[in-house]
């Protein structure tokens, strides 16, 4: 996610920034997969420090920023205070759908603020300030308020998210690329698909291009044999060299959770999840994934994100993988 961001001004009885605000660090934060509000980028932490003259700063001048009381009805019990001023400036993306004009934009944000309080247990709204596309900031918990945006980091920092999925397609491996078999038969997928379900394969664990796609192909040929299948079950694969494998892909019909089959995308992560979760360029890849999805109209961006046991009585998809999609965007039980 890039984003040329100016530093902000405390609130103060001048109109400038001081001197001291000339240099200002940007630190754009990937969380742990395990940490709430994770962004769904790579787990590489990247700092960006801008220098501005006083004059150039002080040119800039405090945005217009909707304040609370104008768009909340909810009455915060917020208590921690947040010791300013902060040396950092953390950047998110809120990894829902976007909005371009003030209405849609002030309803994404209660939804937000909604999903932070009701599915977080938040006080409210992780971040102290929201941005739209329309250029509308909104205030969050503000500046004085300690943010639940990047855990580690909240008493240090004003986390500012911007309103969307601003992540590109991951790299997807065709079925071509690893080795896959023509399967004996295809029914169409009808799109957008209302659902995601996340799956784990209860096999071995990968982490290179090479054993993962002998572990796809592994797979491929267990679904074919065995189960007496038309083609691997999956829509996509995830392994933990951080690349998605296509299975059936979007268009195709899959083979994963039953009833749920034609109304879902089913996405599997290569090994078994039970102990402990997948890596991070693996959770990355998926989110990614799911993100390009909605992008191209292929998944709904009102879906609802499952795991097999939701849908299918089964252990599937690992207690450890389960647990930490519980707290993804649209996941619902």
């Amino acid at each position: 996610m890039r984003s040329n961001f100016s530093p902000l001004e405390q609130p103060a009885a001048r109109n400038h920034i001081s001197a001291s605000w000339t240099k200002t660090k940007i630190k754009q934060n990937e969380e742990q997969e395990n940490q709430n509000l994770a962004c769904p980028e790579d787990n590489r932490r990247r700092e960006q420090r801008i220098s501005l003259s006083p004059v150039s700063v002080s040119s800039l001048g405090c945005p217009k920023i909707v304040e609370r009381s104008s768009w909340s009805t909810k009455k915060t019990n917020c208590k921690s205070e947040l010791k300013t001023p902060v040396p950092w400036v953390i950047v998110h993306h809120t990894d829902t759908l976007t909005c371009d004009t003030k209405e849609s934009c002030t309803a994404r944000v209660r939804s937000i603020q909604d999903h932070h309080t009701r599915s977080r247990n938040y006080c409210d709204i992780g971040y102290n300030f929201i941005i739209g596309n329309d250029g509308t900031i909104f205030e969050g918990r503000g500046w004085r308020k300690l943010g639940a945006h990047a855990a580690g980091s909240n008493s240090q920092s004003i986390g500012i998210s911007f309103i969307g999925n601003f992540l590109s397609c991951p790299t997807i491996v065709t079925r071509r690329q690893w080795g896959g078999k023509n399967p004996t038969c295809r029914s169409n997928q009808r799109t957008p698909v209302p659902n995601v379900i996340i799956h784990h394969t209860e096999g071995a664990f990968c982490n290179s291009r090479t054993t993962c796609s002998a572990q796809v192909r592994n797979i491929q040929n267990y679904h074919m044999k065995t189960r007496g299948w038309c083609d691997i079950g999956y829509n996509f694969l995830i392994g933990e060299d951080g690349l998605v494998y296509e299975g059936r892909g979007w268009t195709t019909l899959g083979a994963h959770a039953t009833s749920y089959n034609p109304i879902s995308t089913g996405i599997s992560f290569i090994g078994s999840f039970t102990n402990r979760a997948p890596n991070s360029a693996a959770l990355n890849a998926a989110r990614s994934l799911i993100a390009c999805g909605v992008s191209k109209n292929l998944i709904k961006g009102s879906y609802a994100l499952k795991g097999h046991r939701n849908v299918m009585s089964t252990s599937c998809p690992g207690n450890s993988l389960y647990r930490v999609i519980q707290g993804w965007p649209h996941f619902k039980a």
